[in-house]
């Protein structure tokens, strides 16, 4: 038998999504992660470790990152359109609702 290699494996818990939602975030354990808004009604991979979030596309290209905090919700709102005034009114909604 061969030895294990020496470095340690993360684990990752996946989660697939059929469509990114019109609000560009994705539930999982209970937070919202903010995907880029060019990713809405695309298919999308959350890949959650410990101490990361991993969002990516139907071909496992990263889209964002986000660190994993357990009591916090994680909103960017670098992803969404400039235009939004209206959905930057739906993130302080969805923060304050959690």
């Amino acid at each position: 038998m061969n030895q294990l290699p020496g470095e340690s494996y993360t684990l990752c818990d996946y989660k697939y999504f059929l469509k990114v939602p019109d609000n560009y975030h994705l539930e999982y354990d209970a937070h919202y992660y903010s995907v880029l808004y060019t990713y809405k009604g695309k298919l999308a991979i959350l890949k959650a470790t410990m101490t990361e979030i991993r969002i990516c596309d139907e071909y496992n290209r990263l889209i964002c990152r986000h660190p994993r905090y357990p009591h916090k919700p994680q909103t960017a709102l670098r992803y969404a359109p400039k235009c939004s005034c209206g959905l930057r009114g739906l993130f302080g909604y969805m923060i304050n609702k959690l």
